[in-house]
């Protein structure tokens, strides 16, 4: 009789038994695939991100090919801390240009950005005395301002010495690089 018995349930059981064990099969391969597909996700949105620093470089160094030309003229606007002399010729063809006579004391180098409540950058005070007619010392300060040089007057005098003859004294700080 259990014989019997064996033989009525056995295809029963071993068909629950192969059940089980596609289940447990099934979960062990979805675990596998469910991994490696966050890994595979993973990896697109690394791609991704590569992707974007790569185009965001690309746009970068077309930026800095666009704005070199400037980027140069602005770093010719500085002067040589160690030797202001461009600077100094230049003063000299602005006077002989304008007629305005000048002489011309280069005073103190600040390599100190905290020197000056105003300097972000290191400069050079050059003191700077002159004289001649209203209307070429008015021509020999708007060339200074307009110059290639990143200057600023911080300190200004004037005088009257004759008919239409004016006398100044003012302070130039040129910034350095």
């Amino acid at each position: 009789m259990l014989q019997d018995q064996i033989k009525k349930y056995f295809p029963n059981l071993l068909l629950l038994l192969v059940d089980f064990g596609l289940l447990f099969l099934t979960l062990f391969l979805a675990t596998i695939f469910i991994g490696n597909g966050q890994q595979l996700a993973e990896l697109k949105k690394r791609i991704f991100s590569f992707d974007l620093e790569r185009e965001s470089s690309l746009a970068a160094l077309q930026d800095f090919n666009r704005y070199q030309p400037e980027l140069q003229e602005i770093k010719n606007s500085f002067i040589l801390g160690s030797l202001p002399l461009d600077f100094i010729k230049f003063l000299e063809a602005v006077s002989a240009e304008t007629g305005f006579k000048i002489k011309i004391v280069p005073g103190i180098v600040s390599q100190s950005k905290a020197a000056a409540e105003d300097a972000n950058w290191p400069f050079i005070n050059f003191q700077v005395s002159g004289q001649g007619t209203p209307g070429s010392l008015l021509v020999f300060l708007k060339k200074i301002e307009t110059g290639p040089y990143l200057a600023k007057i911080i300190d200004f005098t004037a005088k009257k010495i004759g008919e239409n003859q004016v006398e100044i004294y003012l302070t130039a700080r040129v910034f350095s690089r």
